[in-house]
């Protein structure tokens, strides 16, 4: 299957995010295209509760985050985008900081059922279009990359060797 991607910002169906698979096969030209499925995808840009946080964490094999630090976390958020498909999210994504000087991505998660269609390509620009918007020059964003080729494609680099990143988990 061939994914293509389409996605209209300024139609009716505004936040609307239709991916379409075409069948593997095409006539030359493309003239008689026979369609598979199509899923229609809403982003939203809004922070997702706390159960669905913690769910989406989970499934998508991210390290599990207490409940009570989700609470106040998420309600502290700079900016935070989710994607549903059918009226339920499967992918998500936010910002945390001081909205001046630094910016973290964190929680980027799509659920494993929907992964491979460009749902954390599609969370990734509405958080860097954000990010263009309000952030001055020189202000530092920063992100634990567990897929790194997904984040380089928006110009994220290694630190190393100038800084090495460090954690502490309590």
């Amino acid at each position: 299957m061939i994914p293509l991607l389409l996605f209209f910002d300024n139609f009716q169906s505004k936040g609307l995010l239709y991916i379409v698979f075409l069948q593997d096969r095409m006539q030359a030209g493309l003239q008689n295209i026979q369609y598979g499925e199509v899923y229609m995808y809403q982003l939203i840009e809004e922070c997702v509760d706390v159960d669905t946080f913690l769910f989406l964490r989970q499934v998508s094999g991210l390290s599990p985050r207490p409940r009570a630090g989700a609470e106040i976390g998420l309600a502290n958020s700079l900016y935070a985008v989710h994607i549903c498909y059918e009226g339920t999210p499967v992918g998500m994504g936010r910002i945390v900081g001081d909205g001046g000087l630094n910016f973290d991505i964190v929680d980027i998660a799509v659920h494993p059922d929907h992964q491979g269609k460009g749902l954390g390509r599609k969370i990734m620009q509405a958080i860097m279009d954000y990010l263009e918007k309000n952030t001055l020059k020189g202000a530092y964003i920063t992100l634990m990359a567990d897929v790194p080729a997904l984040y380089e494609k928006f110009g994220f680099t290694y630190t190393r060797p100038e800084s090495e990143g460090m954690v502490l988990v309590r």
